[in-house]
């Protein structure tokens, strides 16, 4: 499946990454019955020469807003989403904060103020983590409560094993079988 929806996505310069973010998107599109999708997307980056060499955490999350008016092919769905990932990543160093604070947005603790899902794919190999002299692993800690509606972490296994995918959401609006559904 994993090399399928490499191969699908390739002819319109759609990594992996874009491609599940797509079939993401088309599933939202139907169950939410609206064609202006807002995912968020966690993002790891140093964004400048100074913290190249800093230890540490340095995540900012960036919204991924897709148009799927007008029923898109599975082609044109993977050049929208190719293009609107591509834009924001080229701004991810915006601080998200600043975004919302630019947008002059009402703030609510209890949510979000520009997306209610959440997609991650992280890269195969983080697990193999090793420093000198320390053991390190990889563990998933489990909040307890959903941040957003939807969250759906998916991680590449070493080896091309396939994909490991994790699906949190909210209990209030989602039943578990319509996540196992979803899923």
């Amino acid at each position: 499946l994993v090399s399928a929806a490499r191969a699908l996505g390739a002819p319109q310069g759609a990594t992996l990454y874009m491609t599940l973010l797509a079939a993401l998107n088309a599933l939202l599109c139907r169950y939410c019955r609206q064609t202006d999708v807002s995912v968020g997307s966690p993002m790891a980056a140093r964004p400048t020469r100074e913290a190249q060499d800093v230890m540490g955490l340095f995540m900012n999350t960036v919204v991924l807003r897709t148009d799927l008016d007008g029923d898109p092919t599975v082609d044109e769905l993977l050049g929208r989403v190719r293009d609107v990932s591509l834009e924001a990543f080229a701004r991810q160093e915006v601080p998200f904060h600043r975004v919302v604070e630019a947008m002059q947005l009402s703030r609510d603790p209890s949510r979000n103020p520009l997306f209610q899902v959440l997609f991650l794919l992280q890269e195969a190999g983080l697990r193999d983590l090793s420093l000198p002299g320390h053991t390190c692993e990889l563990r998933h800690v489990d909040p307890g409560v959903s941040l957003v509606d939807l969250a759906l972490e998916m991680e590449e296994l070493p080896d091309g094993g396939g994909l490991f995918g994790l699906l949190t959401f909210n209990t209030d609006l989602i039943s578990e079988g319509t996540a196992e559904r979803f899923l």
